[in-house]
């Protein structure tokens, strides 16, 4: 259940759906952790635009799951 593509560190899908999900009402944490998502994740391109003021949690989950091996 690790990322499918290129990290700096090996961290699983869960953990990341859990902690955006965690962040779902402050816009400003989960702003912060889009950052953190950014540096970890070097071919994060959703998040590499300029769009961090339009933050969308079902793009940005979309986007992990089509990044990811799902598996439920």
């Amino acid at each position: 259940m690790n990322a499918s593509f290129k990290t700096k560190y090996s961290i699983p899908k869960i953990v990341l759906l859990n902690e955006i999900n965690k962040k779902k009402n402050n816009i400003e944490r989960k702003k912060r952790y889009i950052e953190f998502l950014k540096y970890v994740y070097t071919d994060f391109d959703l998040l590499n635009n300029e769009q961090d003021d339009l933050i969308n949690e079902k793009i940005i989950l979309n986007s992990l799951q089509l990044r990811f091996n799902v598996e439920d």
